[in-house]
C-alpha cells in the first residue's frame, strides 16, 4: 500500500493487487495465492522421462486402498488426468484411472452409498474395459484390470462378486500365457502375484482342483517366499481361509519406489 493506493505485485506472472488498510487484508490473500500457486504446480507436476504410468501413480492411488489416505488417491488420480489431457487414450493412464475410480466405488460402497458406488464402479469399469478393448495383450492393463476384480471384488455388493472373480481369472489367464515360456525365470513377486492370483480366484468361485494346482505349483517351485508358505497354510486348512484372507499382493506395496526410480534416473543423468 502505497498512500492509500493498491500497489500491483508480481508473483509468478500473475498480478496480485494488496488491499485495505495496511495491507493485513492483501497479505492473506497474497498467502492464499501462493499457497494455490504451490498446490497447482504439485498437481501439474510432469511425469519424468523414464518413469512409467504405473511407478508414477501406483504408490498414490495404493494409499487409498490400503491406509485410507484419499488425499494422495487424489493426487495420483489429478496425476492420470495430466496424463490423460496430454495424451487422450493412454491405455496405461486409462487403465489406472480405471483402477481408482474402482477403488473410490468400494469406499463409497462401504460408506453406505450405493448410488455413489454404483455411478463410479460403472465409471471405473468402463475405463477397464477401454483400456482392454486397445491394448487386449498388455501386460500392464492385464495384470491392473484383473487384479481391480480380484483383490476387490470381496468388497463389492455380494451380487456383483463372483462376476468380479470371473472377470479376473479370465484377465489372469490371459496374463499367465503371456508369460508362461519365462514366468518361471521371473523373480518371486511376479510369479508369485500370477500363480497366487489364479489360485485365489479358482477357490473363490469353488474350483477346488485347479485352485490346490496353482497352490502346490507355488509350494514345488518358490521356496523360501511368502507365497509358498502361504500356499503351505491354503492346502493344510482350506476350511479357514476367510473373505479377508488372499494369495496375491503379498509383496508388492513397499514404499518408495518412485523415489528409487527418480534417484536412479538421477544417477545416470550426472
Amino acid at each position: 500500500m502505497v498512500g492509500g493506493h493498491s500497489v500491483p505485485v508480481e508473483l509468478s506472472g500473475v498480478d496480485c493487487r494488496i488491499i485495505g488498510p495496511g495491507g493485513a487484508m492483501g497479505m492473506r490473500m497474497l498467502a492464499v495465492l501462493v499457497l494455490l500457486l504451490v498446490v497447482a504446480g504439485v498437481v501439474a507436476q510432469e511425469r519424468p522421462r523414464g518413469v512409467s504410468v504405473y511407478t508414477w501413480t501406483r504408490e498414490d492411488l495404493f494409499a487409498g486402498l490400503l491406509t485410507n489416505d484419499w488425499e494422495r488417491l487424489s493426487a495420483g488420480m489429478k496425476k492420470l488426468d495430466e496424463i490423460l489431457r496430454a495424451t487422450p487414450g493412454q491405455v496405461d493412464a486409462v487403465v489406472m484411472k480405471g483402477f481408482g475410480e474402482v477403488v473410490l466405488a468400494v469406499k463409497s460402497h462401504e460408506s453406505g452409498d450405493r448410488a455413489a458406488f454404483d455411478h463410479q464402479y460403472q465409471q471405473g469399469v468402463r475405463r477397464l474395459e477401454e483400456a482392454y478393448a486397445a491394448a487386449p495383450k498388455s501386460i500392464g492393463v492385464l495384470a491392473v484390470y484383473g487384479a481391480t476384480m480380484a483383490l476387490l471384488a470381496p468388497r463389492f455388493p455380494a451380487e456383483l462378486q463372483k462376476g468380479a472373480w470371473e472377470k479376473g481369472k479370465l484377465l489372469y489367464e490371459a496374463l499367465y500365457r503371456e508369460q508362461e515360456t519365462v514366468i518361471d525365470k521371473y523373480p518371486p513377486h511376479m510369479k508369485g502375484e500370477v500363480l497366487g492370483a489364479l489360485a485365489d480366484m479358482e477357490h473363490r468361485l469353488g474350483n477346488t482342483p485347479q485352485a490346490r494346482a496353482y497352490l502346490t505349483r507355488i509350494v514345488e517351485g518358490m521356496a523360501g517366499t511368502s507365497y509358498q508358505t502361504r500356499a503351505k497354510q491354503w492346502l493344510e486348512n482350506p476350511e479357514k481361509i476367510t473373505a479377508k484372507n488372499r494369495m496375491m499382493c503379498l509383496t508388492c506395496h513397499e514404499p518408495g519406489r518412485l523415489q528409487n526410480r527418480l534417484a536412479e534416473l538421477q544417477k545416470t543423468s550426472q
